[in-house]
C-alpha cells in the first residue's frame, strides 16, 4: 500500500520465473526473465493448455496467495 496526496495505491511485483516460456516467436526475449504477464498463469491457476507444465509446490503456493490477494482486493 502506498499513499501519495491522500489516494491509496496498491501494487505489487510478480519475481516469479515461469518454468517454461509461454511467448511466441516474436517475444521470446521474455523467455529467461520475468516479464509482464508472466503471473496470469499463476493468477488463474492455469497450468494446463497450452501451458506445457504442472505448477510445483512452490508454484502452487504462488497461485493461491496471488487468488487470495486479487480476490480479497476485489
Amino acid at each position: 500500500l502506498s499513499q501519495q496526496a491522500g489516494n491509496p495505491t496498491f501494487y505489487y511485483q510478480f519475481t516469479r520465473q515461469p518454468p517454461f516460456c509461454p511467448w511466441p516467436k516474436s517475444q521470446q526475449f521474455c523467455c529467461n526473465h520475468v516479464c509482464h504477464g508472466d503471473e496470469m498463469a499463476y493468477l488463474f491457476h492455469d497450468s494446463g493448455n497450452p501451458f506445457p507444465w504442472t505448477f510445483q509446490p512452490p508454484d502452487t503456493y504462488i497461485s493461491s496467495v496471488m487468488s487470495n490477494y486479487w480476490a480479497s482486493f476485489a
